[in-house]
């Protein structure tokens, strides 16, 4: 077996001891963008469970503020996490939760009208008629966004936090039209008027044009001398680029990922998100809806891609590289187009192996892979060099993620063994992070599926008997954190 290198010369993506910004990504407006939704949904929940009025009187801690207005407190913990970057919530030093000038907005005079507005823009209506933007604005229809003046009682500079929450849905709703529409594409190479850009795609121009100004305000777009330009956000919506953005835009437009951020409140409730159709969890629904699972998958392996290219770099030539639920192989195929003398080995469910084996063998490694159909918290194959959980352990609560850790560390060796775990981790400060609105998503979909700060999924490591050698930033502002067995 290859031995392990030795502690790598510092990086410029390597994370200090203490936590930083991730460096700014094209990618990164668009993910906002679809983000700022789910953390709308965070936003809904507070409404419906009053959390403005619990607070109001005094801050209190999490497990006495899900007990007065009915919550599962480690749900509401999460959802609490995700406003305080908005300054609607504080969490103060001495553990308790309380309220901010902006978040007693919800609570004051104003509050009646915000809380309707929030309460109308989460109603099945609103959400449908803004998923049939794309059909309407071609169709020659009236869309309706949600009108600014609505917003009684916001300051303009004070409370942007709130203001931007307001928004979010209508935003993503004009994502959701230059996305389906193709305007990234139709301007890759050249700008255009208004009246001209809407003509190229059967759209209706006023219409078209509120929803271009408005993604101009987020650095989608430019609009110079009348032309319309792309800015390399837009770049990344593009349909034939391997990371592209699109895909990550048509899954938050599904109908079921809407209405379980729809339902969001009741999953506070109960700790547990409750599916449309009964479904026993999210993967038994997208099991029993071959179309929508299609495009998840899409979905997964474009948001996969960077960071496979990034983990491709930094494999060991010769070594055995072991992708423990590793999906339809696209981290792996990386490594192993990038490093021919590695071989793999892919573990995944029965259900999901074939079609591993087809996509591997669609690009002429199937014969380095080594692909086995199992269960990762049953046994994971020994013999690996390198170990990989890419976005795995997200999906579980403590008790599971670390069952899949001591199976892990059972198949490594002390010396020679090392583990890759790719996830987002969260700041342990209230800084705006992407993995926020993770978490609102996981939530929704998954219930036990979580993200995690650094120390959290530190802890979890140690206590199956692993311990960090190195933390270094991927795309999409998500971590690889490398992991050796613990010193006995």
């Amino acid at each position: 077996m290859t031995s392990l290198p030795p502690f790598p010369a510092r990086r410029g993506d390597e994370l200090s001891p203490k936590e930083g910004r991730s460096p700014a990504h094209p990618r990164d407006p668009v993910q906002r963008i679809i983000g700022a939704v789910w953390d709308f949904g965070a936003l809904l929940v507070a409404v419906e469970l009053n959390l403005a009025g619990h607070l109001a009187k005094e801050p209190l801690p999490v497990d006495e503020l899900a007990k007065r207005c009915g919550a599962h407190s480690g749900a509401l913990r999460r959802v609490l996490r995700t406003l305080e970057p908005y300054d609607l919530v504080r969490f103060s030093e001495g553990k308790r939760w309380a309220l901010t000038a902006a978040g007693a907005l919800l609570h004051n005079d104003a509050g009646a009208a915000i809380q309707g507005h929030i309460r109308g823009r989460a109603e099945p209506d609103s959400w449908r008629d803004i998923l049939t933007w794309p059909e309407k604005v071609t169709a020659d229809q009236p869309v309706t966004p949600s009108p600014r003046r609505r917003r009684r009682g916001l300051s303009a500079s004070a409370d942007i936090g709130l203001a931007d929450l307001l928004d979010s849905v209508d935003t993503f709703g004009a994502l959701l039209v230059v996305a389906q529409l193709g305007l990234a594409d139709r301007l890759a190479s050249t700008s255009m008027r208004i009246e001209d850009l809407a003509a190229d795609c059967g759209a209706d121009e006023k219409t078209l044009s509120w929803m271009l100004r408005r993604l101009v305000s987020h650095g989608l777009f430019s609009r110079r001398g009348g032309l319309y330009v792309t800015r390399p956000a837009a770049e990344t919506l593009q349909k034939d680029r391997p990371d592209s953005m699109l895909p990550a835009v048509s899954m938050n437009g599904q109908t079921l990922w809407w209405e379980m951020l729809r339902r969001l409140p009741d999953t506070v409730r109960l700790g547990m998100p409750t599916l449309p159709d009964g479904s026993s969890s999210t993967y038994a629904y997208l099991a029993a809806h071959p179309d929508i699972l299609a495009r998840f998958q899409t979905f997964m392996g474009t948001r996969t891609y960077p960071v496979a290219q990034w983990l491709a770099e930094e494999a060991v030539p010769g070594s055995t590289v072991v992708d423990v639920g590793g999906g339809h192989g696209t981290i792996l195929a990386e490594i192993l187009k990038k490093q021919p003398t590695c071989h793999g080995v892919l573990l995944e469910r029965p259900a999901v192996i074939t079609a591993t084996r087809t996509s591997l063998a669609g690009q002429g490694l199937l014969d380095r892979c080594t692909l086995l159909a199992g269960n990762f918290f049953t046994e994971v194959p020994a013999g690996g060099h390198t170990y990989i959980l890419g976005s795995v352990l997200h999906n579980w609560g403590d008790a599971r993620a670390r069952r899949i850790l001591e199976r892990v560390r059972q198949a490594m060796t002390p010396t020679d063994s090392r583990l890759w775990c790719v996830d987002a981790l969260l700041p342990s400060d209230n800084e705006p992070h992407p993995g926020r609105s993770l978490d609102m998503r996981m939530l929704s979909l998954f219930g036990a599926g979580q993200e995690r700060t650094r120390r959290e999924y530190e802890t979890l490591l140690a206590d199956a008997g692993l311990t960090v050698r190195r933390q270094a930033r991927l795309p999409h502002a998500l971590t690889m954190t490398e992991a050796v067995i613990a010193a006995q």
